[in-house]
């Protein structure tokens, strides 16, 4: 389960987009540009995002399958619930709601 939880939450951080621009220009962060720009003219078209997703999903659904069965079992499956459900589900620590409170 700590491999599931690993996994996942290092495929969301490179599924993450960030854009460190607010004067409009187009720069993003090299991650994701340099990541899924497959043609590299410095945009990231759908196509490209998806054809990159794809190649993550694939090693997740890979890394999830424990017997190696190619499917997903309950078993497996309850465990990946488990992880989302415990990612999404965790208290914001003290630091982040200060943040939030001082944008309010």
């Amino acid at each position: 389960m700590k491999k599931v939880y690993f996994l996942l939450v290092v495929l969301l951080a490179s599924a993450s987009f960030n854009s460190s621009a607010q004067d409009g220009s187009k720069e993003t962060s090299p991650v994701g540009i340099k990541k899924n720009d497959i043609n590299k003219d410095g945009i990231v078209s759908l196509d490209e995002y998806l054809a990159t997703e794809k190649v993550n999903a694939t090693k997740m659904f890979q890394h999830i399958d424990a017997n190696n069965d190619g499917k997903l079992d309950a078993g497996e499956q309850k465990d990946v619930d488990e992880v989302m459900k415990s990612m999404y589900s965790a208290p914001v620590a003290p630091a982040e709601k200060s943040k939030s409170n001082m944008s309010m």
